[in-house]
């Protein structure tokens, strides 16, 4: 059996990094990450890079606002999916 290549990419992501992929799956901005993880918006922002730099082309950061691309779209649905199985267990 074959792993997704992105799959080894993830494995260096922690439990706070998907929840935040997830949060911006969902919608969600900076400001409303840093309350519901109980971070700083600079704490996101720099999360946020840290995920690009490991797995290329999650965010669009050019405008203020950061967004999943089409790549992080698809890698944060698989990451929502991962996190309700956990919360059900």
């Amino acid at each position: 059996m074959s792993l997704d290549p992105c799959f080894s990419e993830m494995r260096s992501l922690d439990f706070v990094d998907l929840l935040l992929i997830d949060h911006f799956y969902q919608g969600g901005s900076s400001a409303k990450a840093a309350r519901e993880l109980s971070l700083t918006r600079p704490a996101i922002s720099h999360r946020i890079v840290k995920i690009d730099k490991k797995i290329g082309g999650m965010f669009d950061r050019k405008n203020y606002r950061p967004f999943l691309t089409d790549k992080g779209k698809d890698i944060g649905k698989r990451v929502h999916q991962a996190i309700n199985i956990m919360m059900e267990s």
